[in-house]
């Protein structure tokens, strides 16, 4: 696993990243408990296609949110995911960008007191003219 972010989360310590199998690398979150023992494993978007968790949250009412990019391999197409999961980790929200070109690029966020969500994304290296900051409501629309 190639760790990207850690964050506690209900006495838990997630840490999250990419993970390879049968040469597809997916989103990885391996939920650790108090002993640092593996307790769950998520894998997100199992497909084949490159998933990678760039950024988790843990809002002020206790829900976590994934921040991850998927690959689309086609085009050097990509798009941008946002998951919501309760503290067991059941999803329970999902937001997916439109498609977009593939740039040098990560995907952040951050949760306000309203639940909204702002995605964040931004290139470092390439400096790219398609970095933005969205809000995004609870059902998936732009604020």
């Amino acid at each position: 696993m190639f760790q990207l972010t850690s964050v506690r989360f209900k006495n838990k310590t997630l840490v999250t990243g990419i993970g390879m199998q049968n040469s597809i690398e997916y989103g990885l979150i391996y939920v650790m408990n108090e002993g640092n023992e593996l307790d769950t494993l998520i894998m997100l978007e199992l497909q084949d296609k490159l998933s990678i968790v760039w950024d988790v949250v843990v809002s002020e009412n206790g829900y976590l949110y994934t921040y991850h990019e998927i690959d689309e391999g086609i085009l050097n197409k990509e798009r941008r995911i946002i998951n919501k999961f309760d503290m067991n980790f059941n999803q329970l929200w999902r937001c997916q960008s439109e498609d977009t070109f593939k740039w040098d690029s990560g995907s952040f966020g951050e949760v306000l007191e309203d639940e909204r969500v702002l995605l964040i994304t931004y290139s470092p290296i390439t400096n790219s003219p398609h970095s933005s900051i969205r809000a995004i409501n609870q059902d998936g629309s732009i604020a």
